[in-house]
């Protein structure tokens, strides 16, 4: 029987190599208990059940984590604006520093770096729950945000209590907690026949044919496109057809093989 994986951890395939991403701070026990300030969290706020006692899903929205499996060493932070703004990567560290043994010795290379994976794997990796005592009466204090997903420490009589690694966003959630912008995360929060989507899948589809079957990894369009939206190749399949009805895409010329 495999071994588990420990917490603050999560895993992704990329151009066929497995890739971890370990939350190294704020440190997880190996029992996936974890001690933070509550500025460094955010979750939904649990509505209609004054003074109860109520287990939540959040997320760590600043935390440092590595990055193994790839070509190069990777420590990466991420971070928010305030409570309940859209998580992002904050800085990233490529490579090693000091003195390089015979197998290091090479340039530091980003072609095909996986940020929003990345990123994605991070928001798997410190998703905790708790528990929260929540508001015994209404305060003074009024709070409007388009998002739903909103702490506000006047708002609440404690912090959360036993926070642990694990747990599950909805999708509504993970899709909130990752976006940058709406417009920049339309795989998560638009359907398919949405404009910006089918938009983003010829972009894709015109970037593979501009670099390359090579330079995509020897994957077919479908795959590749697939790889780069995270959406599946029947998906994709199905989008780039919408797409065709509405606009006409490149078709591209299918080469005689041993032409150059």
């Amino acid at each position: 029987m495999p071994a588990k994986d420990k917490p603050g951890l999560a895993k992704f395939q990329h151009y066929g190599r497995t890739i971890t991403v370990e939350m190294v701070d704020p440190k997880v026990g190996l029992d996936g208990r974890v001690s933070i300030d509550p500025s460094r969290y955010t979750y939904e706020i649990p509505l209609n059940k004054r003074g109860a006692i109520v287990d939540v899903v959040g997320l760590i929205t600043r935390a440092t984590f590595e990055v193994t499996g790839w070509r190069h060493l990777i420590r990466f932070t991420t971070s928010n604006i305030g409570f309940g703004d859209p998580v992002i990567i904050q800085h990233i560290a490529i490579g090693k520093l000091g003195a390089l043994g015979i197998m290091e010795y090479q340039d530091v290379e980003l072609d095909s770096l996986p940020l929003g994976k990345m990123r994605e794997a991070a928001r798997r990796a410190a998703t905790f729950t708790g528990t929260l005592k929540t508001r015994t009466k209404n305060k003074s204090s009024k709070v409007t945000s388009r998002h739903r997903y909103l702490r506000v420490i006047e708002l609440n009589d404690q912090p959360i209590q036993n926070i642990k690694i694990g747990g599950r966003l909805t999708d509504k959630q993970d899709a909130r907690f990752g976006a940058k912008l709406d417009l920049e995360n339309v795989r998560e929060l638009l359907p398919i026949d949405d404009p910006r989507s089918l938009a983003e899948i010829a972009r894709w589809y015109e970037h593979y044919y501009k670099i390359g079957r090579e330079a995509a990894g020897y994957v077919n369009v479908r795959k590749y496109i697939a790889i780069q939206t995270g959406r599946p190749e029947n998906t994709v399949n199905a989008m780039i057809t919408r797409y065709r009805a509405k606009k006409p895409l490149s078709k591209q010329a299918k080469r005689k093989r041993g032409a150059k």
